[in-house]
């Protein structure tokens, strides 16, 4: 006798919004739009019954032991930012996440329908068993950050609130992952964390193949770190929202004046990037008072999405940021930087957007120049004529 397995229907998941609100069904199917646009399904004329892709398999996985699985829909990387998470259940009460990563089966199979989606196999933690039942379930969850966050006006009043709630709203209760790629290969296309949550925060605009990262602030201008720069000649990979290597050469590069303070270098690239660039907080003499204890996403040259928290950040004779280890998030969150992290950048999150406000000098919680008046300092360098200066945020902030 096999263990009872029941896919429960993605549909009957997804009936009511953060609110209580019933989730907006436009052609009356029966199916969310939610579903059907995650899923790679048209939301406006019914579907068939297809439109509710979780179906039941199993197989021996690592060993002789037969596993259930369930097999679903959905986009590839993270073009469009859908969540997915296979959950499991004896008693449809008590819901545990499965980790995505390491209980994936296989890579994912693109089923060329005319829709750009993947089938996805998840196996669950319990092996089949006459004695147990068992539940499995498909939740998604829409992009983020939401229409109302992200288009949301904030003010200096509430910036740290702002900043605080956008960080945690990302962050998963349990500890999958912290990586940014699934798969990475600088010579070729790669993966995001499709899973993960590190997927939310927009990071084409970070060259990650090499230790020494360079940090898009215009289409065409890299950030590095003085003391850990990129050669002229080398070769400088992105890989936009689906993956695909994006590559360019490094033609020119001039350092601000003063060695590690400021810690900054800002390369030439030999062509535009069509990836968005990171834009950079607005000049003020009191950031400190607004940013002091919020929390920041960091990457590191593995790469890893680190969260942690602002301790101080300077002005005037001392314009560095620092960091600290954050009591707001799980401690698997953090790591200490070590040499080879230079360069990396730091965001704060805002209105979803990721901002630029640091990359990294020095190793432990880090610290590094705190990105303010970047148009200055940027302008000032002849041998980047092509710089785009309107990089600042826009009013009211």
């Amino acid at each position: 006798m096999n263990l009872p397995i029941y896919i429960l229907p993605i549909a009957a998941l997804l009936t009511l919004d953060a609110t209580g609100q019933p989730l907006l069904d436009s052609d009356g199917d029966g199916y969310p739009d939610l579903q059907e646009l995650a899923q790679g399904l048209p939301a406006f004329g019914p579907n068939a019954p297809r439109g509710n892709p979780a179906f039941f398999t199993s197989g021996t996985y690592g060993g002789v032991i037969e596993y259930p699985a369930v097999t679903f829909r959905c986009l590839p990387g993270i073009i469009h930012g859908f969540g997915y998470q296979v959950q499991e259940s004896s008693d449809c009460k008590f819901w545990t996440d499965i980790n995505m990563r390491e209980n994936r089966i296989d890579p994912p199979v693109s089923i060329n329908d005319g829709s750009p989606v993947d089938l996805i196999t998840i196996k669950s933690n319990q092996p089949i068993d006459a004695a147990t039942r068992l539940f499995l379930r498909v939740a998604i969850s829409p992009p983020w950050p939401p229409d109302s966050l992200r288009f949301s006006t904030v003010t200096i009043a509430d910036v740290n609130a702002h900043f605080k709630q956008s960080t945690l709203g990302i962050i998963p209760a349990n500890t999958l992952t912290k990586a940014v790629f699934d798969t990475y290969n600088p010579y070729s296309d790669s993966e995001w964390s499709r899973f993960g949550w590190t997927n939310k925060v927009y990071l084409s605009g970070v060259a990650f193949d090499d230790l020494r990262a360079g940090t898009l602030i215009s289409p065409r201008h890299v950030l590095m770190a003085t003391h850990f720069p990129r050669d002229i000649g080398d070769t400088m990979v992105f890989h936009d929202r689906s993956g695909q290597r994006v590559a360019r050469t490094l033609i020119d590069r001039q350092s601000v004046p003063g060695g590690i303070n400021p810690d900054i270098t800002v390369g030439l690239l030999d062509a535009d990037v069509a990836l968005d660039f990171y834009r950079v907080l607005p000049p003020r003499n009191d950031w400190n008072t607004y940013l002091a204890e919020t929390l920041v996403t960091a990457t590191d040259q593995e790469p890893k999405l680190l969260v942690k928290k602002i301790s101080y950040a300077g002005n005037g004779s001392n314009p560095y940021v620092f960091f600290a280890n954050s009591t707001d998030v799980n401690a698997f969150y953090d790591e200490v930087l070590v040499g080879g992290d230079s360069g990396n950048p730091t965001f704060v999150l805002l209105r979803g957007e990721p901002v630029l406000i640091e990359t990294h000098t020095f190793g432990g919680e880090g610290t590094g120049p705190f990105f303010l008046q970047l148009q200055t300092i940027i302008l000032s360098i002849r041998s980047c004529p092509r710089w785009v200066a309107a990089i600042s945020l826009p009013q009211p902030f």
